[in-house]
């Protein structure tokens, strides 16, 4: 898949000294985009812990991500979420909730109350963006969360009208039986909260996929009701795509893999232990990367479809890989496929929060919690640490890093670039790189997604570098992970294969 076009601005004029094996890169940076103090943020649930904010290690997991938002209770919890008591509403029939949230909360006795969760923001200096229950509670009872949130001196800046009840759930289709009924609720609630919190952004759900009759043009049918939101969430989920499959069926709670897709160029085995090392084996063919470094592309461009109006903000409040028993998840090659995410999300201005599903958590946590996260391998034994940051938190942490204390940023390209051709000959990128801005500041990265070294003159551009590397296979467990140098910029600077790099 190509990239979108980008229409550029003034060029940034560069000229470059490379050895003689290494051809000439000009770099340019497009059209600058205004960007939030908070842009970057984490799904934050994690009731997996009791009271988590009693706990050292997860104020320092937090920290370590360098994120500036943490929502609050988290995803699919929150449609059963009960704010007086920090927990699962246990009163709720088991039969109005997914069996997950049943087996883990039901008959739980920890607690994530809103106290803890504002002794953790203040903290880490994170900001706080709530998830309320339009499903279970009234609106009153969620008032009253945003009351609390603002008597333990917070400030009640975001705010979720909800998650995902665009899923045909027996109690999203009771409560709310089309997006109209939806929208309507929404236009009365977000009301009685402006009036209470003028300052407070709003944002309905979003939807992209046409299904069955309730959810197909869910985006224009919720607006068409609620005109008062302030913006549209938007969640995105990539299936793996290594083996060149487009179209991938919604994988809903299915695990990755366990859904045959004829659109396949390569045939994985079905046997788990030897499909997991067929996918390492894959590693080593570019085609094979750029397969499913477009399928990932393809995931984050849903936003394209996304109905909303092209002026109205979107808050990107859940995104991740759907690798489940992969191989690839957990490698640097995942920590690629995150930055591809985060890049795709960067080009559309619309734009203005992009949030990491989730902080801690089994399939897709930014912090490793425990030493047993790389049990799903089957071929070798891994023993994660606790505390350190996955593949993709710690992509994370590089972006929230480059966008730290800026206000724009623009894109990099770079002409004569290589590119990567998948099965299908369409192409991704070899560099992509972002230039962050705030007046006379700047800081750049830039990201070598081929297996050759590539040089770019870095004049104008920063004083020093940080540069991190790896093989794609690489399993990681924080930047100690990876190989890294740094030091002064000078003319030129030399990207290693597969690597990332900060100028400053």
């Amino acid at each position: 898949m190509k990239l979108r076009p980008v229409y550029f601005g003034a060029l940034l004029i560069v000229t470059i000294g490379l050895s003689a094996a290494t051809a000439q890169i000009p770099v340019r940076f497009g059209k600058t985009r205004p960007i939030p103090v908070a842009l970057f943020g984490m799904n934050g649930n994690i009731t997996a812990y009791d009271t988590p904010f009693d706990r050292p290690n997860v104020v320092a997991g937090l920290q370590e991500t360098g994120v500036s938002l943490l929502r609050y209770p988290g995803g699919m919890i929150a449609n059963h979420w009960n704010f007086a008591t920090g927990g699962v509403d246990k009163s709720e029939p088991d039969s109005d909730m997914q069996p997950w949230i049943v087996s883990n909360f039901k008959n739980s006795t920890r607690t994530y109350t809103l106290e803890n969760y504002a002794k953790g923001l203040k903290a880490t200096g994170t900001a706080p963006i709530l998830v309320l229950n339009m499903l279970g509670k009234d609106l009153e009872h969620n008032l009253n969360a945003l009351r609390n949130l603002r008597d333990l001196g917070l400030p009640v800046r975001y705010v979720e009208m909800g998650n995902e009840y665009y899923f045909g759930l027996v109690k999203m289709k009771r409560v709310f039986p089309t997006p109209e009924d939806y929208g309507r609720a929404c236009q009365t609630w977000i009301a009685a909260i402006k009036k209470e919190f003028p300052q407070t952004q709003c944002a309905i759900i979003g939807y992209y996929i046409n299904g069955d009759a309730r959810n197909t043009d869910w985006t224009k049918r919720v607006l068409s009701e609620c005109t008062n939101a302030d913006a549209i969430t938007f969640h995105t989920y990539s299936a793996l795509g290594l083996d060149g499959s487009i179209k991938q069926p919604d994988l809903g709670l299915a695990k990755e893999g366990k859904v045959k897709n004829p659109t396949a160029t390569r045939v994985m085995p079905d046997d788990m232990a030897e499909r997991q090392r067929w996918e390492i084996g894959q590693l080593s063919d570019p085609k094979a990367v750029a397969n499913t470094l477009s399928r990932v592309q393809t995931s984050a461009s849903a936003l394209d479809k996304l109905g909303s109006p092209a002026t109205m903000p979107v808050w990107i409040t859940e995104f991740n890989m759907r690798a489940d028993d992969s191989a690839i998840r957990g490698t640097w090659l995942n920590g690629l496929q995150i930055s591809t995410f985060l890049t795709r999300f960067l080009e559309d201005p619309r734009v203005d929060m992009i949030l990491y599903h989730n902080l801690f958590g089994n399939l897709f946590a930014a912090v490793y919690q425990n030493d047993h996260e790389f049990d799903y391998l089957l071929n070798e034994k891994i023993v994660s640490k606790p505390g350190t940051l996955s593949a993709g938190g710690l992509m994370m942490r590089f972006y929230a890093q480059a966008a730290q204390g800026m206000t724009s940023a623009a894109p990099a390209t770079f002409d004569k670039a290589p590119t990567l051709a998948n099965d299908r000959g369409e192409t991704v990128s070899g560099l992509v790189g972002w230039q962050f801005v705030n007046g006379p500041k700047k800081r750049t990265l830039l990201i070598n997604q081929t297996a050759q070294s590539q040089s770019i003159v870095t004049t104008s551009l920063g004083t020093s570098f940080r540069q991190y590397h790896a093989p794609l296979e690489t399993y990681v467990q924080g930047a100690e992970s990876l190989q890294q140098r740094n030091g002064p910029v000078g003319q030129t600077l030399t990207l290693a294969p597969y690597s990332l790099t900060l100028i400053d």
